[in-house]
């Protein structure tokens, strides 16, 4: 099977973060243009099917399994398919594995049903993204954004609020690679506890994404379950030789039901419990969630051998790069892929109708989704294959050589060989299943960019936009959002009395970070226009309860002996307090907790 990278330019949204109180501020560039779950959690059975003999293993934290600190294996949860693993012991707070990149899709056409928004996550992740967005707002990270599975007792990481956006320094005036790469990227995943070496990685989806499909999934323990569990087991535990079956039957039967299915079946089970799993429900619910280096050795594979760097190719913004040295021959790392179909792919012009809930759609294409220059298919398929493994997505076409890499499917046991022989149709009804590998074509160095054919249909498409490059109108005025800023950072925010006389460039727009649930006492609601008028002071970052709106700056003032009075420590000199006019998001889908709506 012949697989080309196919081809197509778009452009995305950036931010420029100010930041205050109950609210900071940001400019925003006007653009142009969800995991590996399974099907249920661990559950308590009897002891035979939910402890194994493969405990937890207290492990040094400079133990290194085989030299790689990423694996994927199959995962602890049952039928969840592929999990990814921990190869070294990681200190709360500390990075996980290399950071994401992070593809937005722009309003995604939500009425047909792909695999693909399975393993995206919503503006949540990146909240400036609802700017760029007029109803749906996803962005696909395809390392550890989408291969973790989640465990609601057992998840240890998390995204991290640091990450980084630039366009290499290409321009859209002058440079025609602008609008083909995310922009997004260095989107790093923290451990939020200790991980042992062996562990496997959760990360939280969220109780909405198990709540929305209970039907498929059954119900599911989370977080506060196996918490309550664990406190009911160490208030009985020197009973639970003695405590009546009837009772320990009652107390489930009473239990609400995400509790019954955190609570053991018998009572006597806590001893086991709290002797192997130090009084775990949640770890014992899974007890192979940490894996031996034996295991992982058979039954895994690294996907640690790369890191993402600057590309040596001009205009193509990042690049994978090696580890260390590699043979020929030698597998360079292992991806799963999503199979999604080509109607994921434009971008339909819609909008809100008279009745606010009406979302009306038209045929017209208005563009194409980025993720398009990040999946693979064949030229004559409506298939399309998008690999979620780390750092693969930034692996670059060679369009000074050969490449060094070649692509081929997988080996591997998790491979679903049996796929490629069913139709479109039949494989886009499959989540996952397929398999690529990446092997070196030759010995490659430590530190070498790796790089894949992208096929003969790309190659073509690429020289075709070459030629018919023309920049867009009013290009030469283009300022990015995080360019202003390095430009204009230590400036306050302009008031709309000053940008009659001192604009800001078009391409740039005033957002603020706002608590929906502030204090009525300390905002202003304006019923004619849906706004809110709220006095705030300047901080370094927002809190994470805030959401990111819209907003124009009515003035701002500055009290230098209160500042010094109340040892006030203001970013980057700016004035201490703002008053600002917040207005609602028109996304349908922001988040609940930024829903602006006057009750």
């Amino acid at each position: 099977m012949k697989i080309s990278k196919k081809c197509q330019l778009s452009a995305a949204i950036l931010l420029l973060i100010f930041v205050s109180s109950s609210l900071s501020l940001a400019e925003e560039v006007k653009g142009e243009c969800s995991s590996d779950a399974g099907d249920e959690s661990c559950s308590f059975k009897e002891p035979s099917g939910v402890y194994g003999s493969e405990h937890p293993r207290e492990l040094s934290n400079d133990e290194n399994y085989y030299g790689c600190r990423i694996w994927i294996a199959e995962s602890s949860i049952e039928g969840a398919g592929l999990g990814v693993y921990s190869g070294a012991a990681i200190k709360s707070g500390q990075m996980v594995g290399e950071p994401d990149i992070v593809i937005p899709l722009v309003d995604p056409d939500k009425r047909i049903w792909s695999p693909i928004h399975e393993y995206t996550w919503n503006g949540e992740l990146l909240d400036d993204m609802f700017f760029e967005n007029s109803f749906v707002a996803e962005g696909f990270s395809p390392g550890l954004g989408a291969q973790p599975n989640c465990h609601m007792g057992l998840n240890n990481i998390r995204m991290s609020l640091t990450s980084s956006t630039d366009n290499s320094g290409l321009h859209r005036s002058r440079d025609p690679a602008v609008g083909s790469f995310s922009q997004r990227y260095n989107y790093a995943k923290v451990a939020e506890k200790d991980i042992s070496a062996g562990e496997e990685i959760f990360i939280n989806y969220g109780e909405h994404w198990f709540e929305e499909r209970e039907y498929l999934v059954g119900v599911i323990p989370f977080q506060d379950d196996f918490e309550r569990s664990d406190r009911i087991g160490r208030r009985i535990f020197f009973d639970v030789d003695t405590l009546p079956t009837d009772i320990w039957d009652t107390i489930c039967n009473i239990s609400e039901p995400r509790l019954q299915r955190a609570l053991p079946t018998k009572a006597k089970y806590y001893k086991e419990i709290m002797s192997k799993y130090n009084g775990s429900t949640a770890r014992a619910s899974c007890p192979n969630s940490i894996r031996s280096p034996q295991w992982l050795k058979e039954n895994g594979y690294c996907v640690d051998r790369l890191y993402a760097a600057k590309s040596t190719i001009p205009g193509a913004g990042r690049g994978a790069f090696a580890k260390s040295a590699l043979k020929e021959g030698e597998i360079v790392t292992i991806s799963p892929v999503i199979h999604f179909g080509i109607d994921q792919i434009p971008i339909k012009e819609q909008y809100r109708g008279e009745d606010e809930d009406e979302h009306i759609f038209f045929q017209n294409t208005r563009g194409m989704q980025l993720l398009l220059n990040y999946a693979f298919s064949r030229d004559d398929s409506d298939v399309f294959l998008a690999p979620y493994a780390p750092v693969v997505n930034f692996i670059n076409h060679n369009t000074r050589g050969p490449p060094n890499v070649a692509i081929r499917w997988s080996s591997s046991k998790y491979h679903q060989q049996k796929f490629l022989k069913l139709s479109s149709t039949q494989l886009l009804k499959k989540k996952s299943g397929l398999m690529i590998e990446y092997v070196a074509l030759r010995k490659i160095e430590k530190d070498e960019e790796i790089f894949i054919d992208y096929g003969e249909s790309w190659v073509n498409a690429w020289k075709e936009h070459l030629e018919n490059f023309e920049p867009s109108n009013d290009s030469n005025n283009y300022v990015a959002s995080f360019e202003f800023s390095s430009l204009h950072g230590n400036e306050p925010i302009r008031t709309l009395e000053e940008q009659q006389t001192n604009p800001y460039p078009s391409s740039l727009q005033t957002a603020c970070y706002y608590a929906v649930n502030h204090d009525p006492t300390v905002y202003k609601f304006i019923k004619e226009t849906g706004t809110v008028e709220i006095q705030t002071n300047w901080i370094s970052s927002p809190p994470d309860s805030e959401c990111l709106f819209p907003c124009s700056v009515l003035s701002r003032s500055s009290n230098s002996q209160e500042r010094n009075k109340r040892k006030i420590y203001s970013l980057n000199s700016q004035p201490e307090q703002y008053t600002v006019e917040v207005a609602p998001l028109t996304n349908e889908y922001q988040p609940y907790p930024c829903l602006m709506r006057k009750k």
